[in-house]
């Protein structure tokens, strides 16, 4: 089925019932086709190529298979998963290589709205992402990325409207509604407003758990390190001058308890340290692209 909107800074085509979760897709945006299909996974190791890829889903039991020239992730799974699936969390990591090929970058993290722009949420699984993440939801702010975040001429593009999480913080923050278990594990997702729209990109958070509250910004000389290690494809970047214009906006190290008595004295300094380091937005220009 062919979409009027988008996730990622792509038309998506393929997929029925997934219109809720797709975001305003913009005049000029590729399409990208995705066909989900039953069958057993082939795949022994990940092949990378410049023109087509296929890897492993090791937490889906499946193959995504990808095709440079119609731009087309065909999935080839051991299970029946509903279109929605595909979407979040299934289309990540195809997501990842198709912004390579598209000259885009990126990274592992979420990313929310704040009055300056989009501030990418970074960190290591556990970490605490999504559930800062429906928090801030919960508060007001617009939510653009659960789990990819895709820079595109210094633009963050919103990826599905939804985001998922475990079901202690569902029930914490009694947001949520179970999906069954996707990818390994029993998703809670919450569902976005769908009128998101791509935002320049104004800074990164670092989520961490510590012993006290308190929001540091990282040096600039371990900012490019830190988003090296959060890129969400494993190899060198396909241009690393744009790597240092990702590490040019703020970086904030985000430390707080793991207490939920604590959880909404830790997003109120995030919230202000956020205000106090209003980022400077990437320009929104290609250089060395071609």
């Amino acid at each position: 089925m062919d979409h009027g909107g988008g996730v990622y800074g792509l038309r998506v085509r393929g997929l029925d019932d997934v219109d809720g979760l797709l975001r305003p897709a913009r005049e000029g945006w590729p399409v990208l086709t995705v066909r989900p299909t039953a069958g057993r996974r082939r795949l022994t190791e990940d092949r990378v190529e410049e023109d087509r890829a296929a890897y492993r889903l090791e937490r889906a039991d499946g193959d995504v298979h990808l095709d440079r020239a119609t731009l087309t992730a065909t999935f080839v799974m051991t299970a029946t998963h509903p279109a929605e699936a595909f979407l979040h969390p299934f289309l990540s990591l195809a997501t990842a290589v198709v912004s390579r090929w598209l000259d885009r970058d990126a990274l592992h993290a979420g990313a929310f709205v704040a009055a300056d722009g989009a501030w990418g949420v970074l960190g290591a699984r556990e970490a605490g992402k999504s559930t800062a993440l429906a928090a801030l939801h919960a508060r007001g702010l617009p939510v653009l990325a659960d789990d990819v975040v895709v820079v595109d001429a210094g633009e963050v593009m919103p990826g599905p409207a939804c985001l998922d999480l475990r079901r202690p913080a569902a029930e914490r923050l009694g947001l949520g509604t179970s999906i069954g278990v996707v990818g390994a594990r029993e998703r809670w997702r919450v569902r976005l407003p769908a009128d998101a729209t791509p935002a320049p990109l104004a800074g990164w958070v670092l989520p961490e758990w510590g012993d006290a509250h308190r929001v540091e910004v990282v040096r600039p000389a371990e900012r490019l390190g830190l988003l090296m290690a959060n890129l969400a494809l494993s190899r060198v970047p396909r241009r690393p001058e744009r790597v240092m214009d990702l590490a040019s906006v703020p970086v904030l190290r985000w430390v707080r308890p793991r207490d939920w008595a604590e959880a909404d004295r830790g997003l109120d300094a995030l919230l202000s340290a956020v205000g106090s380091h209003g980022g400077r937005p990437t320009p929104p220009t290609r250089a060395g692209a071609g």
